[in-house]
């Protein structure tokens, strides 16, 4: 390269921006109506709760339930190994935890569809047996975390008893 040649040998002589192809004015407008429209389609579909039929909301409750079942039921093992002295802290603070966001996650999912007009009775006891076991586990794992060992067998009892609650619940839901 010669000291007055600002390129080297194949180096585009012009920055990039001069090199794209620009929209024309139809082009731009194309493409924006494309974008708002895609934009309403995802805006509109995701603010619409489902409405399921009465057999398929009952379904959809009883395996709520069962998952609800499933996350306590994993921390209360978890507590049990611990007041025993056969798990670690941190193994069972990560256990609540995800124990934690799966039943937020399943409640949630639950909560967000729209009973039947037959259903809203289902609809307030779930909502509340599900938002009684999230709060028994967040409880469980403060307990824990602030490593208040006398807590232990009375959250035990709780989560033992809220196991049953969600057992009966669900097998009731479900048949």
């Amino acid at each position: 390269m010669n000291a007055g040649d600002r390129h080297g040998a194949g180096a585009p002589r012009f920055p990039r921006w001069k090199r794209e192809r620009r929209l024309g004015v139809g082009e731009r407008v194309h493409v924006r109506k494309y974008v708002a429209c895609v934009a309403a389609v995802f805006v509109v579909s995701g603010c619409v709760p489902a409405s399921p039929a009465p057999a398929t909301y009952e379904d959809k409750a009883a395996l709520t339930l069962g998952s609800a079942l499933s996350e306590v039921a994993t921390a209360q093992l978890a507590l049990t190994q611990l007041d025993q002295g056969k798990m670690f802290r941190p193994a069972v603070l990560t256990t609540f935890r995800y124990s934690e966001d799966n039943l937020d996650t399943a409640s949630k999912s639950f909560t967000e569809l729209n009973p039947p007009p037959t259903d809203d009775r289902l609809y307030q006891r779930c909502s509340t047996v599900l938002g009684d076991a999230q709060d028994l586990l967040a409880q469980a794992r403060i307990a824990v975390e602030r490593q208040d060992a006398a807590q232990y067998p009375s959250l035990l009892r709780r989560l033992r008893r809220m196991s049953d609650r969600l057992d009966t619940f669900e097998k009731q839901v479900g048949s």
